[in-house]
C-alpha cells in the first residue's frame, strides 16, 4: 500500500496513534503516506485538543493567526507520524442550507476564503505536511448531507468559476 488513513474510530490514546504509525513506517517498502482529517472544529480525528473551526480565522482575517493555528495543528500530527493531512476544507459557504460546511470554511466570500486557504498550504507545505484542499469542486453551495446523499450544485460553469472553484484554483495554482 502507498499510504494509510486513520479515522476517528482508530483513535484511542496519542501513545496508540504513534505507535500505530510508527509501525506502518516499518511495514512499508517505501515511505507511506500516513493521513489524518484534522481540520480543525468539528473535524479533528484526534481530539486531545482543541482548535477553533476555521470560520473563526475567517472572521479574523488576520493571516498570521491562521499560519499559528495552522502551525500548531499539524505540529501535533507530524508529532504522531502523520505526513498528510486531509486539510484545508476550500469550499465557499455559499449556501447557508448546508449541512456539512458551515464553519468549516473560512468564508462565505471565495476571495477571503480562497487567501486563507492559500496561506494554509503553503504553511502546511513548509513543514513538509502533504495538503489537500476539499471538497473539490466545491461542496458549499449543496443542501444534502454527501456522506448520506449525492448532492448536486445546479449554477452555470461561470458561476461555479466565480464562487466555489476560486480557493480551489489558488490552491493549485
Amino acid at each position: 500500500p502507498a499510504g494509510f488513513i486513520l479515522f476517528g474510530r482508530n483513535v484511542e490514546t496519542l501513545e496508540q496513534v504513534w505507535e500505530c504509525n510508527q509501525k506502518l513506517y516499518a511495514l512499508s517498502k517505501q515511505p507511506p503516506i500516513l493521513s489524518i482529517d484534522q481540520e480543525g472544529g468539528r473535524v479533528r480525528r484526534i481530539k486531545d485538543t482543541y482548535w477553533p473551526p476555521m470560520r473563526h480565522l475567517g472572521n479574523l482575517d488576520d493571516l498570521d493567526w491562521t499560519e499559528k493555528i495552522i502551525r500548531g495543528i499539524n505540529q501535533e500530527i507530524l508529532d504522531l507520524g502523520f505526513n498528510a493531512n486531509w486539510a484545508p476544507c476550500a469550499d465557499v459557504d455559499s449556501n447557508p442550507d448546508n449541512p456539512v460546511i458551515g464553519d468549516r470554511s473560512f468564508s462565505r466570500s471565495p476571495e477571503l476564503c480562497a487567501k486563507h486557504v492559500e496561506r494554509c498550504i503553503e504553511v502546511m507545505h513548509s513543514m513538509n505536511m502533504i495538503a489537500c484542499a476539499k471538497h473539490f469542486p466545491g461542496h458549499g453551495d449543496t443542501d444534502l448531507d454527501s456522506h448520506l446523499d449525492l448532492p448536486t450544485v445546479n449554477k452555470s460553469k461561470r458561476d461555479i468559476e466565480n464562487c466555489e472553484l476560486i480557493p480551489f484554483q489558488r490552491s493549485i495554482d
